[in-house]
């Protein structure tokens, strides 16, 4: 879909000949071809920054933004400037506007794809129609400036996370919304269903509505593996499956089955025993790997003799590596040892710092608090109000170097232990 035709559909009007695309990887048309960006990052930054937030900006708050004093800020400002001066304006339209004290880029209404959703959501999904709506969502070509990251400069990627969230916001309302109109349809239904839980995987009410339209649509493995795969990220989150997900799970397998062949109701899931938490140290009796076992213990003894160890335990699915990372926690725990615990998820690619938020707050509160609170408050707002002084990713970074160090005691070692990093 162009941007001439999408832009033409929603506002129904003319639509001008410059379009700026910010609700995927940026990009920029005019008269319905593709303008080549610049290569550089931080133009492409800046030109995206001057489009988002539509107003005029003095150069020393743009320089700051994106460049080091070493950089010789103000010309390096000038230099971008240049590139992005032919790809938005044109012969008859001067759209970069900029003298000696700010800059300012003058978009039409109907130029920039963030601007016109925004304003089609303003009034709330209930004034717009089912067809508007599908029009609205697949504009959402991805997450907003998609692949364009500077995660050295702390106030752009600041800036950059509180605008992708208000998208992720706007695009998961579309999506419940057509979700919910589309119920009776749902074939219809279920790429919306799907594309909802991508976005917000820990949205129980998302999922428990992706498992019923799987199971209406004949499809009850794929339903199987959704239930799973929410229970073992709810687990994993320190959290439990609870009334939607358990409900839609067990409506998924009585679809379709004659009254009189209904079988007799069988126990939720979390009404059955759990297998690991009847096992005398919290998990199943362990077999077989215990030569792979051996070797992670003795890591944990060269790591308490003093020495750094950093270990990677690679294999296919399912061949038991997150077991024997347990066998290694358990050790570890007997042993007085603090562990720093987490998982990445595929669908959390988004989320700054994810498994170091997960891993801070499984430990006792108390701990985190007393060796550097305040400087880790930007990752756990409970410790205090982190507005109270300037971020600083050096001083962030410090205090879990110091967290960790308040945690390591003789012959008892940290032990970080992080899986699926590959995500």
């Amino acid at each position: 879909m162009t941007p001439r035709t999408v832009a033409g559909t929603l506002n129904e009007v003319s639509v001008a000949a410059l379009q700026v695309q910010v609700l995927g990887p940026l990009s920029v048309h005019r008269d319905g071809e593709p303008v080549r960006l610049p290569q550089s990052k931080k133009t492409r930054g800046l030109l995206a920054y001057l489009a988002i937030t539509g107003r005029a900006h003095r150069r020393d708050r743009l320089c700051s933004l994106l460049w080091d004093v070493a950089d010789d800020p103000r010309g390096a400002l000038r230099w971008s400037l240049s590139k992005i001066r032919p790809v938005v304006d044109s012969e008859n339209k001067r759209s970069l506007v900029a003298d000696r004290e700010s800059v300012e880029l003058e978009l039409e209404e109907s130029s920039l794809d963030w601007r016109w959703v925004r304003k089609e959501l303003a009034s709330g999904v209930d004034s717009i129609s089912t067809e508007r709506l599908k029009e609205l969502e697949s504009v959402f070509e991805g997450e907003l400036l998609e692949g364009l990251d500077l995660i050295d400069f702390d106030e752009f990627t600041a800036w950059c996370a509180a605008e992708r969230e208000h998208a992720r916001t706007m695009h998961t309302t579309v999506l419940g919304a057509l979700v919910e109109r589309l119920a009776s349809t749902p074939n219809e239904a279920l790429p919306f269903a799907r594309e909802l839980v991508r976005i917000d995987p820990i949205n129980e009410e998302a999922r428990a509505r992706l498992i019923e339209l799987l199971a209406l649509t004949g499809r009850r493995n794929e339903a199987k593996t959704q239930y799973e795969s929410a229970s073992r990220m709810l687990k994993e989150l320190g959290a439990k499956p609870t009334g939607p997900l358990e409900t839609a799970w067990r409506e998924a397998n009585r679809v379709d089955l004659p009254e009189q062949e209904a079988p007799a109701p069988s126990p939720s899931p979390s009404a059955l025993p759990d297998p690991i938490a009847a096992s005398p140290r919290g998990r199943d009796v362990f077999v077989g790997r215990h030569e792979e076992r051996k070797q992670l213990i003795s890591l944990l003894d060269r790591a308490g003799a003093g020495k750094l160890i950093v270990f990677m335990l690679k294999g296919e699915s399912g061949v038991g590596k997150t077991r024997l990372l347990g066998e290694l926690s358990d050790e570890a725990r007997r042993r007085g040892c603090t562990i720093f615990e987490a998982s990445a998820y595929e669908a959390e690619g988004g989320r700054p710092y994810g498994p170091w938020i997960d891993a801070l707050r499984r430990l006792p509160p108390e701990v985190v608090s007393l060796a550097n609170g305040p400087a880790l408050s930007p990752l756990l707002p409970e410790l205090g109000d982190a507005s109270q002084s300037a971020p600083s990713r050096d001083r962030l970074f410090g205090g879990v170097v110091d967290l960790v160090a308040h945690c390591t005691k003789p012959e008892a070692p940290v032990l970080l232990l992080f899986e699926d990093i590959h995500w």
